[in-house]
């Protein structure tokens, strides 16, 4: 069929083209596959993956080559159109990859749940396939015209080159390095359409009108402005950061954001305070329902049933929190990274230890980090000292983290001591090559609090190498080993010995461990009936 625009010059076709085939291979298999068979819908569930990441993938690279330009272009004549802004608003893809992700995990289901999930499937799939088509044509019908009218031919053909540059670079890159296809649609995340917290990163700011006598708003110096901002939610400060350049540069200046609690915000609640726990892990682990009240014959079929939809939260909320810190790496973070003094990832069980290796890399003025509840393991400080993260924390909570061992603790008591070499190199040797840089030592102020509940790999080792510049600083006040099975009395006194400011109040662990500091004054184990922390009480 012969297209309305030029083949050199139509920017879409190509494209367009390729994403029609993937819908009609995908609706191919859908015909084709037995539904009673569940190793014939994980097929299917693979091929929707793939389809729909390569759908991501293209809605990314169109953004950026193609609207991102045309809005731009629009500006520079001071015209404004508001198809191009809100062209890729929905979240549509990311919450067709999430079922798709999610169905994987009824493998092992009843078959009536499977049913239940494959009609899901099925309507969702359908829905989505109406509206993909006729969008791409819209499209091409409104977006083609806008780019002929303000490119010239030249420019449109090379936008078209880089279009398809592009999606071969993607493949080439999938198939090379043997990317998950799960990998690929974190990286889709991390600058894709994110319910509210998009419009912090969004930067798309209106054109200043041309006025000769400025507001009074105006004439608002930066902090003024700054003392404004600080009292706004982070979806309010995003929509203020695209009034004007200048609110931009405020709004993403690193000291307005001295607070972030991921986990919160993940969840929607934009709120600068972190997430209540106990809430959170009941919501998560423990059925809708006590289960005393799942009696009679049919108590097994009850209790497998409120543990699916138990097992199907944790699902959700570890996608949800891992796809929206996804979202905010580099981009926002990298940002403002340098002016965060407190970070919360409490209960955060999305969090991968890439991700917040990344995260501490960006915070490399952070003072307080709580971890807690979270599943990351020694990978997470992995080569940190070389980058500069955690080395001036004062405060550390770790409370639960039971994959933890020794060697994480190792990692992050290296943090403390930044080793400084030269710029040029990167093995501490100097440029010249003809003498070796000494490597100077940054020492930090050392902890203040730190708390390790529920970390029961941890041992003396752990401990000592952890708090080595925190003792030699003197700075401890606060420590909590509950839980820490293999901790000594020993390593206790030589703590509360370089401790001076750590009383015995502030002072919690076992009540298992002989000869302890301070036995008559110190508190005991936190942990005596709690569900989500290990108790050396309970082994």
């Amino acid at each position: 069929m012969p297209t309305k625009y030029p083949t050199d010059i139509d920017v879409f076709m190509v494209p367009h083209t390729r994403m029609k085939e993937l819908v009609q291979t995908y609706e191919m298999q859908v015909c084709n596959t037995d539904f009673k068979n569940f190793l014939s819908v994980e097929y299917l569930l693979h091929m929707l993956e793939a389809a729909f990441c390569e759908f991501k993938s293209h809605e990314q690279i169109e953004n950026f080559y193609i609207l991102d330009k045309l809005q731009e272009r629009l500006r520079s004549k001071n015209l404004v159109d508001n198809s191009v802004c809100g062209c890729h608003k929905d979240n549509r893809l990311l919450e067709m990859l999430e079922l798709v992700h999610r169905g994987y995990s009824y493998a092992n289901r009843s078959a009536e749940t499977r049913n239940l999930f494959c009609n899901k499937l099925l309507t969702e799939l359908q829905d989505f396939t109406a509206t993909f088509i006729p969008h791409m044509e819209e499209e091409e019908e409104v977006f083609q015209p806008l780019l002929m009218q303000n490119f010239d031919y030249n420019e449109l053909k090379m936008l078209k080159e880089s279009v398809i540059q592009e999606h071969l670079t993607w493949k080439e890159n999938l198939f090379s390095t043997g990317s998950s296809l799960s990998h690929l649609e974190s990286l889709f995340l991390a600058i894709s359409d994110l319910g509210e917290m998009r419009e912090i990163q969004c930067k798309e700011i209106v054109p200043d009108e041309i006025d000769a006598t400025p507001s009074v708003v105006e004439l608002l110096p930066p902090e003024v402005l700054m003392n404004i901002f600080v009292h706004l939610s982070p979806p309010d400060r995003g929509n203020c950061a695209k009034v004007c350049r200048r609110w931009n540069d405020v709004i993403y200046t690193p000291r307005l954001w001295p607070q972030v609690y991921i986990t919160s915000w993940a969840h929607g609640s934009w709120v600068y305070s972190g997430v209540d726990c106990e809430r959170y892990l009941n919501e998560v682990y423990n059925p809708p329902f006590p289960i005393e009240f799942s009696l009679g014959d049919d108590s097994d079929d009850d209790f497998e049933h409120d543990m699916i939809i138990a097992s199907k939260k944790l699902i959700e909320y570890k996608f949800l929190e891992s796809s929206f810190i996804d979202s905010i790496l580099p981009g926002f973070l990298g940002t403002i990274g340098t002016g965060i003094k407190k970070l919360s990832l409490a209960c955060c069980k999305g969090l991968g230890n890439s991700q917040l290796n990344n995260i501490l890399t960006l915070t490399i003025n952070l003072n307080y980090l709580d971890l807690s509840y979270t599943d990351i393991s020694d990978g997470a400080f992995k080569n940190l000292r070389i980058k500069g993260g955690c080395s001036q924390l004062t405060h550390l909570i770790l409370d639960g983290c039971d994959r933890l061992t020794d060697t994480g603790l190792e990692r992050l008591g290296a943090c403390f001591t930044t080793v400084v070499t030269c710029g040029s190199s990167k093995d501490g040797n100097c440029c010249s090559k003809k003498r070796k840089l000494e490597p100077s030592l940054k020492l930090s102020t050392g902890l203040i609090h730190l708390s390790l509940s529920g970390c029961s790999k941890v041992t003396d080792y752990g401990i000592k190498t952890l708090l080595r510049v925190t003792l030699d600083r003197g700075s401890l006040r606060y420590l909590d080993i509950s839980g820490c099975l293999n901790v000594s009395a020993g390593i206790l006194r030589q703590v509360i010995h370089y401790s001076p400011n750590l009383k015995p109040e502030f002072l919690f662990y076992c009540n298992l461990v002989i000869d302890g500091p301070y036995e008559a004054e110190a508190n005991g184990c936190q942990n005596l009936g709690c569900k989500f922390r290990s108790c050396c009480c309970l082994e």
